[in-house]
């Protein structure tokens, strides 16, 4: 699998569960779309620790009012 964006991630979350709860899907492709919905569920909430630990990173820095759009990137 790709590496995908939180964004990205989220949508295709957001897919598998309408397929599950709105589809006539197999068992084995249920358990097939349970198994990448935890991976992807792994990968955001990754990110959401990386960015908050960014975020508390920053808060505690004096100079938060000098950061710029580009320490981010």
């Amino acid at each position: 699998m790709k590496k995908l964006t939180f964004d990205e991630a989220l949508s295709r979350l957001e897919g598998i569960s309408t397929l599950l709860e709105n589809e006539d899907v197999s068992l084995e492709k249920s358990v097939e779309l349970l198994k990448e919905a935890a991976k992807l569920k792994r990968s955001c909430i990754k990110t959401i620790e990386d960015a908050k630990m960014q975020i508390e990173i920053l808060a505690s820095d004096d100079t938060l009012e000098e950061v710029d759009e580009e320490s981010f990137e």
